[in-house]
């Protein structure tokens, strides 16, 4: 459904622009809109786009704008669940890596959350290591000695390696020293 193959989809654009233009007192506005193309009308997503360098995204990006747009494009095509999307290019490519890019966002945001999830968990975990390694620096015999002092070390890095694996399983690499 690009715009090169489905003339309709120029069409219905360019009635919204007209929409948007009788409903926004912004010259800035309507000029970037008229340098917009839609690109696809992909499911509930009507994709608009503009050409690398033409620097309208800023114009188009406001709150009232956004609001403005998308109440034209619903009007426009008699359809209340559509949603605007506006991307940085006028193609279908475009519209694919913007979408890969989209879902590569989604899935590092759950995998932070997942992270940020273990360590709340793991919080707990760590207090006892922390008890771990107070206890064994009491108990550490020659501490005032660099010897002593580098048996403790050693010890209370091992606590912290075994108890990394533990609350890390992912971690699949030997901590090296300067981590």
């Amino acid at each position: 459904m690009a715009n090169e193959q489905n003339p309709q989809l120029v069409e219905l654009w360019g009635r919204v622009v007209d929409r948007v233009k009788q409903t926004l007192i912004a010259p800035s506005v309507w000029r970037a809109l008229e340098q917009t193309i839609p690109v696809i009308w992909e499911g509930d997503t009507f994709v608009v786009g503009f050409g690398a360098g033409q620097g309208v995204s800023g114009q188009l990006a406001g709150y009232e704008t956004r609001i403005a747009i998308e109440k034209a494009v619903r009007d426009a095509t008699g359809d209340q669940n559509v949603v605007y999307r506006l991307i940085e290019g006028d193609s279908l490519e475009d519209w694919e890596y913007t979408k890969a890019r989209d879902a590569a966002a989604v899935a590092g945001q759950r995998q932070t959350i997942t992270r940020t999830h273990a360590e709340i968990t793991a919080h707990g975990t760590w207090d006892e290591v922390y008890e771990k390694i107070a206890r064994l620096w009491t108990a550490a015999e020659f501490r005032g000695q660099v010897t002593g002092r580098a048996r403790f070390l050693t010890a209370a890095m091992e606590l912290v390696e075994e108890a990394t694996r533990r609350i890390y399983p992912e971690v699949t690499e030997k901590a090296i020293e300067l981590q």
